[in-house]
């Protein structure tokens, strides 16, 4: 209990941290965070907070004297510290770009009679920084740029969209949520970024089922990074990208293949740090769409990633063992 009150406010100090607005924060707050920014050599950052201190000061004493004018104009200043809404990365508009992804692209994320039902392979060389980073925000799963092949709902996208995103958005945030990412990772500082699984709705729905192989290249994720509308202006990144949704084959009684890719990158400069390209079976058969995908993404974040690569610090797939690699 009491390391969940901890933790409760070790986020809390941390979303003001990163929020850096100073009109709504009363003088204890702001004397706070003045001290972190300071410790943590933002000195620009606290000189601000030192002047909202000042302001806030300034205004209780104004109102106190009844110089609500004056106290009006203090107030102006103060809001006027707030950061300008100009960023490019936080206020442009998702828009959807139709030359991400491949079609018909060679089949090489399918190894079949592999018992382990999951395989990956690695990209980037900064995966060091997600390791010994003490913060993650997390974004969640992206399916903005994922196709579902299945040659028997062809023409039927936006109907399986319409019904089914949601819930598979919905049951794999059950099965895999942000506490148990921050006991997994041992990174309890991880945070809920922006939502981005929205951004799907900007997709072409009616071409969202396909009957032919599809992927997504390391480049294309790269441009997908740079493409997101976020909120937060720093720190690592960690967001679960879909590539496709595969009900085109047969393995004994499991239907369900997943592609994906597990992204860390620079918020700030959209640099891709580190991604693992990986996949998944789903190995419990169930007459539900959403579940039985949601369930494949899990055996490939959970089981695959997270077990078998994230916590056996392993960064490469040189270093991986043969029956989880996926062919290069």
């Amino acid at each position: 209990m009491i390391k969940q009150i901890l933790l409760t406010l070790f986020i809390f100090g941390t979303n003001l941290f990163y929020a850096q607005t100073f009109d709504d924060k009363n003088i204890s707050q702001l004397e706070e965070l003045k001290i972190k920014a300071a410790t943590s050599e933002k000195y620009e950052l606290a000189a601000k907070y030192k002047k909202a201190i000042e302001l806030k000061t300034a205004i209780e004493l104004a109102v106190k004297e009844e110089d609500y004018e004056k106290a009006n104009q203090l107030k102006n200043e103060l809001i006027g510290l707030n950061p300008k809404n100009t960023s490019d990365k936080e206020n442009i508009k998702f828009i959807f770009d139709d030359t991400i992804g491949e079609l018909d692209c060679k089949d090489n994320n399918w190894r079949t009679k592999n018992l382990s039902k999951t395989h990956a392979r690695f990209y980037g060389d900064r995966a060091n920084e997600v390791h010994i980073a003490d913060h993650i925000i997390y974004y969640g799963v992206d399916i903005t740029y994922s196709k579902l092949i299945d040659r028997k709902n062809l023409g039927n996208g936006k109907s399986i969209l319409d019904d089914k995103a949601d819930h598979f958005n919905d049951y794999f945030n059950k099965l895999i949520t942000v506490k148990d990412l921050q006991r997994w990772m041992k990174k309890p500082g991880m945070l809920k970024g922006t939502d981005i699984f929205s951004n799907y709705k900007a997709m072409n729905m009616d071409n969202f089922v396909i009957d032919k192989n599809y992927c997504l290249s390391f480049s294309d994720i790269k441009t997908i990074i740079k493409g997101y509308s976020l909120k937060e202006k720093n720190g690592i990144g960690m967001v679960i990208n879909i590539a496709n949704f595969n009900e085109n084959f047969s393995e004994g009684k499991l239907k369900a293949f997943i592609s994906l890719y597990i992204t860390f990158f620079d918020i700030d400069t959209r640099e891709i740090l580190y991604a693992v390209e990986a996949t998944g079976l789903s190995n419990i058969p169930t007459a539900f769409w959403h579940k039985k995908f949601a369930i494949g993404a899990n055996l490939a974040v959970r089981n695959l990633f997270i077990d078998q690569i994230y916590l056996q610090g392993i960064t490469s797939t040189d270093q991986l063992p043969e029956k989880f690699r996926l062919d290069n």
